[in-house]
């Protein structure tokens, strides 16, 4: 996995709803996807060419680490949402510890947290343990593992 530089945040779709959302551009596709999030925060791109990105919605006291696995045509493939009611999080220390594994801090209680993409998905039914909030069904093949460490 490789930390890369091609996304950009083109505007801010959130004006009329309390979500919030941006549209991010693909500098070497020229191609654009819409994503819940204000702030993009990191972008990697995995070993099978897909595009793993983190943002952020910029609420101090409520704050929302939002993941996404995109294919190579910006599809979503997966999103991942971190996140605690009245609980603040700032994104620190994020690395690649392997060549599928990213660890990060986000909450202010020192537990950092370690997001894996798998190669194939998987089931994995204990996938969406607060605070990680996933949409889809309980049965749903995953192939992203976020768990605190």
């Amino acid at each position: 996995m490789n930390k890369i530089n091609v996304f950009n945040v083109m505007k801010d779709i959130s004006a009329n709803s309390d979500v919030s959302q941006v549209t991010l551009s693909h500098r070497e596709l020229n191609q654009e996807v819409e994503l819940s999030g204000k702030i993009l925060e990191a972008q990697y791109q995995t070993d099978a060419g897909d595009y793993l990105l983190f943002l952020t919605e910029d609420v101090p006291y409520e704050e929302a680490l939002h993941m996404y696995l995109l294919d190579q045509s910006l599809k979503i493939i997966e999103t991942l949402e971190l996140s605690a009611e009245y609980t603040a999080g700032i994104l620190r220390d994020i690395r690649v510890i392997e060549k599928n594994k990213i660890r990060f801090f986000f909450f202010d209680n020192d537990q950092s947290w370690q997001l894996e993409v798998l190669q194939a998905p998987k089931r994995n039914p204990l996938r969406s343990i607060y605070p990680v909030k996933k949409k889809g069904k309980f049965w749903e093949k995953s192939q992203l593992r976020l768990q605190p460490l």
